[in-house]
């Protein structure tokens, strides 16, 4: 009876923590307790990962092992990955007075000088990622490498902006992520989809996830390319946001005529609580951002070009790998523009979504019959969408809408009038806005790109 109960999650916490004295926290099992075990993972030890046989304890065995502190001549530590039934030697060396079933439960134990991370494969990843959720060791080898790179992408950006109001706006940014370089994490949906497909694709060979049928991939490749550079740890993940940041940054200057805009915009983004959290949460947000700024950067400065509307094309292709609303882009273009430059980009994109979906391994039909199991969209769906988002939208929009009211009553009123592309970039900030009310999964950072879209198109008013 105990073995069906432990896949639950509630009863078998209880029993385990009344008969064998172990600690949980948010249904993961600490034992001897969370604090000795956080501070046995943050000593440098010279850690012997012993990996399951299963594909989902080899790869985030590798993903552990990666986020240790290591020392090849300090305390040898094994640490043993899975379960008793996909680790043959963590059921050999279980010397621990708890039973065995509780290594299909998401548990952290530390006996005897050995390590056990343990799991299901549905529930492992789990496990990893509230251990190591702010478990971030910046390593001086890697901090000195991401350094080099990060200069290099902002002179190279500093070479075309050639304004002081960058290097304001870096030194803002820099002190902005010193101060926060302890609060960044991992989005529950971004360990179980992205983080989990970027593994599979380093060390499977192929794109893989737990979750089926719910992975707009364009992330996990994302991060495949970047553990190329940096090894698979939460400190890697943390340059990659930062760096999506500083990317960000400087196509906000680069979109703006008038360089004062692009700091202007940086302040409004660091004080709108939306773009705070996931800058600072791992997931899709920040990634799709930064390729809907180059697109509109793009875009603005089309001159209709073959090659243009081709690269162009690949661009919101490969940004609707990481979000399909990608699309929305050329679709809201073409109806402003109505030329064959424009229907060409729509076309193309189109007809590389698809493609590109197909030959990276992503799926979407997770998502659609998410919808018919729950009954499709219905009025009381919309209803309770226009309840959740609207008072939300209210707070992230106020910053915006204050300064936007303080410039224009700086600047006397005087905002560029009849520019189509001001008004375009309006009409998709509206049309993201409306689309989260008819959807069935609620969660604000839908919000977020329409708060993002109406703060470019309210300093596009400005830009002469």
């Amino acid at each position: 009876m105990f073995i069906y109960k432990c896949s639950c999650w509630t009863d078998p916490y209880l029993v385990l923590s009344h008969f064998y004295n172990v600690n949980c926290s948010g249904n993961l099992i600490f034992y001897p307790s969370k604090d000795e075990i956080l501070k046995v993972i943050n000593e440098k030890r010279n850690w012997i990962i012993i990996e399951g046989n299963s594909s989902i304890s080899r790869k985030w065995s590798k993903f552990i092992y990666y986020s240790l502190r290591k020392d090849n001549h300090g305390n040898k530590t094994f640490v043993y990955v899975g379960n008793i039934n996909n680790n043959p030697q963590m059921k050999d060396n279980w010397n621990v007075k708890l039973p065995y079933i509780v290594s299909f439960c998401p548990a952290v134990i530390y006996h005897n000088n050995t390590l056990y991370i343990t799991g299901s494969d549905e529930n492992l990843p789990s496990t990893v990622g509230r251990l190591f959720a702010k478990h971030i060791i910046y390593k001086f080898k890697d901090l000195l490498l991401f350094f080099i790179i990060l200069f290099i992408t902002c002179a190279i950006f500093y070479y075309y902006i050639k304004s002081p109001y960058y290097i304001i706006a870096l030194i803002i940014s820099a002190l902005w992520i010193f101060w926060h370089r302890y609060d960044f994490g991992i989005v529950w949906d971004a360990l179980f989809v992205y983080l989990e497909g970027a593994l599979s694709l380093l060390y499977l060979g192929h794109y893989e996830t737990i979750i089926s049928g719910r992975s707009f991939c364009g992330l996990s490749y994302c991060l495949y390319i970047w553990f190329h550079i940096f090894k698979p740890s939460l400190e890697s993940i943390v340059f990659y946001q930062i760096y999506m940041f500083f990317v960000m940054v400087g196509f906000l200057f680069l979109y703006f005529k008038r360089k004062i805009l692009g700091l202007i915009g940086l302040l409004i983004l660091l004080e709108i609580p939306l773009f705070k959290l996931y800058l600072l949460m791992f997931s899709t947000e920040l990634t799709f951002l930064t390729f809907l700024i180059i697109i509109l950067y793009f875009l603005k400065n089309f001159k209709g070009k073959n090659l243009e509307i081709f690269l162009l094309s690949v661009l919101t292709s490969i940004s609707a790998l990481v979000r399909v609303h990608s699309l929305i882009i050329p679709l809201i273009y073409t109806f402003y523009q109505k030329n064959k430059q424009s229907i060409l980009y729509l076309t193309l994109s189109i007809i590389l979504y698809p493609i590109l979906l197909f030959i990276s391994g992503g799926e979407i039909h997770g998502y659609i019959s998410e919808i018919s199991t729950k009954g499709g969209i219905s009025r009381d769906i919309f209803i309770n969408n226009i309840i959740f988002y609207i008072p939300k939208f209210l707070i992230n929009i106020t910053i915006p809408i204050t300064v936007l009211l303080a410039l224009l009553i700086i600047e006397k009123g005087n905002i560029i009038k009849n520019e189509s592309f001001n008004y375009y970039i309006l009409t998709l900030a509206i049309i993201f806005l409306i689309m989260p009310l008819f959807w069935v999964a609620q969660d604000e950072r839908y919000l977020l790109i329409s708060v993002f879209l109406f703060t470019i198109a309210g300093l596009e008013f400005f830009d002469s």
